[in-house]
């Protein structure tokens, strides 16, 4: 007899199986793209087009990440850290919290 947890398992392990499928098809990802399209002409249909995050197309996105402050800090306490891969930090929560 087949306990409930097995079944379960069971399942979602045939249904991850079947997504991986079904995302190498074209087909289906096709079928994806026409729904997100749908869904976008509902939103505009229904919402303010101002309601709506700004959009950019493909030419408008930099190919160059620029990091927010700094990227390398000098001091020795973040070179030390940074050898550890950050592993020793710890986050100081104190106040009052």
């Amino acid at each position: 007899m087949i306990s409930r947890r097995t079944l379960l398992v069971g399942s979602a392990a045939g249904l991850l199986a079947g997504c991986d499928k079904l995302s190498n098809s074209e087909r289906f990802r096709n079928v994806l793209r026409s729904a997100e399209g749908l869904t976008m002409k509902a939103q505009r249909l229904i919402s303010d087009r101002q309601a709506l995050a700004r959009e950019f197309g493909a030419a408008d996105i930099s190919p160059i990440f620029r990091s927010n402050g700094t990227r390398m800090p000098a001091g020795e306490d973040y070179a030390r850290l940074a050898a550890g891969a950050f592993a020793d930090w710890r986050l100081a929560v104190d106040g009052l919290v």
